[in-house]
């Protein structure tokens, strides 16, 4: 790596460049509709994250989003008009608070979830941390407090091939060959709708000779119904996965009940072996 910069946009976005290159970019700011991270890469520089594929044009890298909050959704923006627009809002109440230390990066930003017609009925605001790079990965944390202002019912897509909703990432489309392990020691195909307090996505990419690379999901043991249960894909091109907290059923929240969430992402080069990702795991627990 060369000598690694954070880049400040005030009110959009804050980004890690290695030379002329990002390892990864926030974009806090919701004019895509919800903030998310892209480009994301390993220290080496493999990309692990795609944007706004044509096939699910709302997937953007890594981010949080929540799917259906009484009965509106937050998660596609296929019906919207004009295109892209979706049917709930998430809009960025500024200003965001940016820290830079030696260790990492620290945003703290604030938003609220609005329906077609009202005032809010979710306030969301969430601290993420970017470690900086050590060797062959680094971590990014994510803490999520959810204040209700009204009584709200959140919810799963309601098919069977559905579930996901929440911490998710869209893996690039250069990336193959993935092998999907969880906690439990389940792999690939098994991983899909199994409990587990991580699942790690290693794939094959492109640019050279037997790279290999991949992104580890934590759930912290504090969060609500731990362990939850998993929505994973590793499919050619279409890498994804995301611990639901609404798989199995809604999650209700009266006016004024707060909801706490926190999660991990580990990007690295590689494949990491159990051991090592427990390890990773129980660092993060503590």
């Amino acid at each position: 790596m060369n000598l690694l910069r954070h880049i400040y946009q005030p009110g959009k976005e804050l980004s890690l460049a290695d030379g002329h290159t990002s390892l990864w970019r926030y974009r806090f700011a919701t004019d895509h509709q919800k903030p998310f991270i892209h480009p994301l890469t390993t220290p080496s520089g493999v990309a692990l994250t795609c944007f706004e594929p044509w096939d699910h044009q709302w997937h953007r890298g890594l981010w949080f989003s929540w799917q259906y909050i009484n009965d509106v959704n937050y998660w596609e923006e296929r019906n919207g008009v004009p295109a892209g627009v979706g049917e709930g809002k998430t809009e960025f109440v500024g200003p965001e608070e940016v820290s830079l230390t030696p260790e990492g990066a620290r945003v703290v930003s604030r938003y609220r979830y609005l329906p077609p017609s009202g005032g809010p009925i979710l306030e969301d605001a969430r601290e993420v941390f970017f470690a900086m790079p050590e060797n062959d990965r680094y971590s990014i944390d994510f803490s999520l407090a959810f204040t209700a202002k009204a009584d709200i019912v959140i919810r799963r897509t309601p098919e069977d091939w559905g579930g996901y909703s929440g911490f998710s990432i869209r893996t690039a489309r250069s990336m193959g060959g993935f092998q999907l392990l969880n906690s439990e020691g389940q792999k690939d195909a098994d991983t899909q709708h199994a409990p587990a307090r991580w699942v790690d996505l290693t794939g094959k990419a492109d640019g050279g000779w037997g790279i290999v690379a991949g992104v580890t999901f934590m759930e912290h043991p504090h969060n609500p119904r731990t362990p939850n249960r998993w929505k994973t894909f590793g499919m050619d091109g279409f890498g994804y996965i995301n611990p639901s907290l609404v798989m199995q059923e809604p999650l209700v929240l009266k006016k004024g009940e707060k909801l706490s969430l926190r999660y991990r992402a580990l990007a690295h080069d590689g494949q990491l072996d159990v051991a090592t990702l427990d390890a990773e795991f129980a660092r993060f627990a503590q």
